[in-house]
């Protein structure tokens, strides 16, 4: 039997961004090369993802990227703010690139491309243990540009009080 392909795969910074690279950070997942080859088309990177990622990882090396598999219905990437140390307060977003459109936080102008958005986030938890099972999420949609702009944004903390970590709050 094979093994299904994962929802969300782990991107890196540096030169993962080459087609090779992706065949060998599946290889992981898949357990051979030929499965992992088979895989490649779902993850590649196209219009302005790769651009997209790779800007992200080197502007903000506190968050942690993955790729979504394409043909799921579950965003282009699954991102998670790792500045708070606890896994269950970690803010995670589901981003769905659209060239050109307009910044939407929070849902729409996305379609049925975020339909199984938490079942990406659910293994990412399932996975990695970054997140706590059961995560919320904020859907993210529009011009990559824009955001990496909503982002890169400082979230405000609270001046009083013990320190919390943010929920993806804008």
């Amino acid at each position: 039997m094979t093994p299904r392909a994962p929802c969300a795969v782990r991107l890196r910074a540096g030169p993962l961004f080459r087609s090779r690279r992706i065949t060998r950070l599946l290889r992981a997942y898949a357990g051979s090369r030929a499965q992992a080859t088979r895989w490649r088309s779902s993850f590649r990177f196209r219009n302005d993802e790769r651009a997209f990622a790779a800007r992200l990882l080197r502007r903000k090396p506190n968050l942690w990227l993955f790729r979504c598999h394409q043909q799921r219905f579950c965003g282009d990437f699954v991102v998670v703010d790792m500045s708070c140390a606890d896994p269950a307060r970690r803010a995670v977003w589901v981003i769905e690139l659209k060239q050109g459109a307009s910044l939407r936080v929070g849902g729409g102008g996305a379609g049925f491309q975020l339909a199984r958005a938490a079942a990406a986030v659910a293994e990412v938890a399932r996975r990695t243990g970054v997140v706590a099972r059961g995560a919320a999420f904020v859907p993210v949609t529009g011009d990559a540009g824009e955001v990496l702009i909503h982002l890169g944004r400082r979230r405000r903390r609270r001046r009083r009080g013990p320190r919390r970590c943010d929920r993806g709050a804008t």
